[in-house]
């Protein structure tokens, strides 16, 4: 009986360091660290990441240093408001910034006909690098709606979920793929005349093993008005952002808890048994 308990103490104290070095893997890169470039109509406080604006193109970008092109990035969008009623208006999602050209790859969730990608910045403009489709995404997103969005990169391949759905599963051109390895801004949004609300902010990756303090970023200045067809190049200053409280984070249950309670059960299972038999031989 003694052998019995000792092993399954074993295998308790194995579940939980198991499911500790889980945790310790995925360490979420938005924290108290991250800063933002951004306009003046864009603002990242208490973990919330909002665009204000709702009558021009805004885009924001999150600092992530040692951020490689290998990333896991995920949040839950809010539409607050609309400049005007044009259907191509919605979320973009930047997935990557040349920082020499300016030029940067959005996927497009649009607010009534369907997902796409486009390239714009730095006086380029090239629509439909992924064509505009509802195949896997027909739903109207009016003010007031959310949806949950996960970007999964791996070089020029990108996956897009929305809600838990695969709605694009492509691989880019290399030419599209702007992602600047040695540049910390490489992510964050570009919104379309669109006023959103951003929570539970998280991006994954395995090559960063730690977020570095942030380093002090210079403001370059401000350049030429943009076209109609593009979104602003003011370049924003840097503006260090604050972590997410308990309350953004969601009702997730902790891997740790989860392998505590089956460990426990998994004694008391054997423990039932093991009684059971010695009283069928007594």
């Amino acid at each position: 009986m003694k052998k019995i308990f000792l092993v399954l103490l074993a295998t308790l104290i194995f579940a939980m360091s198991f499911s500790v070095h889980g945790e310790e893997e995925r360490v979420n890169l938005i924290n108290e660290h991250t800063e933002t470039l951004e306009m003046i109509d864009a603002e990242f406080d208490d973990g919330v990441f909002r665009i204000t604006n709702p009558n021009k193109p805004v885009l924001a970008l999150f600092g992530i240093p040692g951020l490689t092109n290998n990333y896991t990035w995920s949040g839950d969008v809010k539409i607050i408001e609309y400049g005007d009623d044009r259907t191509p208006n919605g979320v973009r999602l930047c997935v990557g910034y040349d920082v020499d050209t300016g030029a940067y790859l959005n996927l497009i969730i649009t607010r009534s006909i369907g997902i796409a990608a486009e390239v714009r910045g730095g006086g380029t403009y090239i629509p439909d690098v992924y064509k505009l489709t509802k195949e896997h995404f027909d739903r109207i997103l009016d003010p007031g709606a959310e949806f949950h969005f996960e970007v999964i990169k791996n070089g020029t391949h990108v996956i897009l979920k929305i809600d838990g759905d695969v709605v694009m599963d492509y691989v880019f051109p290399e030419e599209y793929d702007y992602f600047t390895e040695d540049d910390d801004y490489q992510i964050g949004f570009h919104a379309e005349k669109c006023a959103i609300e951003v929570r539970n902010l998280a991006v994954y990756c395995e090559d960063v093993e730690i977020t570095p303090e942030p380093t002090e970023t210079p403001v370059p200045e401000e350049t030429e008005t943009p076209t109609p067809t593009e979104a602003p190049k003011t370049t924003p200053t840097p503006k260090k952002g604050k972590p997410a409280t308990e309350s953004d984070k969601g009702n997730e249950v902790d891997p740790f808890i989860i392998a505590v309670i089956v460990a426990t059960l998994v004694i008391i299972s054997v423990t039932v048994a093991v009684v059971v038999i010695r009283r069928k031989k007594n």
